[in-house]
């Protein structure tokens, strides 16, 4: 009596497990993140914005633990407006943000009333702009924001 082994061309096989193994480590990775972030270690470059939605006229916290406090700045400040994050911000202000064990924070009152928009620079004029994008987030107005809770 014979039987078969395998119908699949063993370099099929050599690759699936590569790639399996690759997935498997890319989940491993995801998860220390995920448990880092429950536990409120969030990684490295980070900008944690709170409560969201952002709202107008209410309290919002901005903490930063990002590229300009890693590479040793005094001071950091955010660099913040309103309006359309890529062409024209309004509003502009520079706010000295407070250093915590968990990197700058600052809480403010949101003034406008369509995108709150902001970048950081470090006292010696370092920025960290995401890369262009800046960060930017949409305001709900208080009736928008009850609604949505």
């Amino acid at each position: 009596m014979s039987q078969i082994r395998s119908i699949i061309d063993p370099r099929l096989a050599s690759h699936i497990t590569r790639e399996t193994e690759k997935f498997l480590s890319i989940i491993d990775r995801l998860e220390q993140r995920l448990n880092n972030e429950a536990k409120g270690n969030h990684p490295q470059d980070s900008v944690v914005v709170s409560p969201i939605p952002v709202t107008s006229g209410q309290q919002v916290t901005v903490r930063y633990n990002g590229l300009l406090p890693n590479n040793g700045a005094g001071s950091v400040y955010m660099h913040a407006g309103y309006g359309d994050n890529q062409n024209k911000w309004d509003n502009i202000s520079d706010i000295k943000m407070n250093p915590t064990g968990e990197g700058w924070e600052k809480t403010f009152e949101v003034k406008g009333l369509s995108r709150l928009d902001f970048c950081f620079k470090d006292d010696t004029n370092n920025w960290d702009s995401n890369n262009g994008r800046n960060w930017s987030y949409e305001i709900k107005s208080r009736e928008q924001s009850e609604f949505l809770q």
